[in-house]
């Protein structure tokens, strides 16, 4: 009986520790939507114009991509209201903000850290099985971070498309969506994917249908 007793506390400890780690609530944050014009000169009629946006986020902005569409659409609604949004506007987002989808989906400890490096303990230990295996995979250093950054590569790709491809075809606009860094990225089929190889640093220009562009422009990560 006294040999069972840990056996069954250790039991009880890991089972406690897989059900923390697969919560994943959506917690209530007041996203700041306000933004600021730069350069408030309206286009001609007849010619286009470079619109670059440089939203300011947080953490909690990618809880989801809901929230996220939300933060980066109120900047392009903006621009519309003061005559900078047309039909020949081209939209350009800041590099590595699709970086920030790793964070996607996670436990609010990850958001609530107080340093990278803090975020990035959480993201390891909310996701032990999907860590290990990718951490066998990792290339790059520091190798915790190429891990991570493999452990989500798929689902980064799968939401940056979603959200930028949204976003063109909402405000009817051509727009070169900020980077991400992917292991191996390319594109099939008109998706963007994930691959096994070296991490790369890409940026995708998606046109005012939603639809992808020419091949990805890749850069070696860091």
């Amino acid at each position: 009986m006294h040999r069972l007793l840990p056996t069954l506390a250790l039991a009880g400890l890991i089972a406690a520790y897989g059900a923390w780690s697969q919560q994943r609530p959506v917690g209530h944050y007041l996203s700041d939507l306000r933004g600021q014009i730069i350069s408030a000169q309206r286009p001609a009629a007849t010619r286009g114009n470079l619109l670059a946006i440089e939203p300011a986020l947080t953490p909690h902005d990618y809880q989801s991509i809901a929230r996220l569409h939300l933060k980066l659409a109120a900047h392009l609604q903006q621009a519309r209201q003061v005559g900078l949004l047309t039909a020949h506007t081209l939209a350009v987002f800041p590099e590595h903000i699709g970086s920030g989808l790793l964070l996607l989906g996670e436990k609010r400890e990850v958001y609530q850290a107080r340093s990278l490096p803090q975020a990035m303990h959480w993201l390891a230990a909310s996701n032990p099985l999907d860590f290990a295996l990718a951490l066998l995979q990792a290339e790059g250093s520091p190798r915790a971070v190429d891990a991570l950054l493999r452990m989500k590569a798929q689902g980064m790709a799968d939401a940056y498309q979603q959200l930028f491809a949204g976003l063109a075809r909402e405000f009817g606009i051509p727009l070169v969506a900020g980077s991400i860094i992917l292991p191996q990225p390319q594109i099939c089929a008109g998706r963007l994917l994930a691959g096994n190889g070296p991490l790369r640093n890409v940026s995708l220009v998606f046109a005012a249908d939603g639809h992808l562009l020419g091949p990805p422009p890749v850069q070696a990560a860091g």
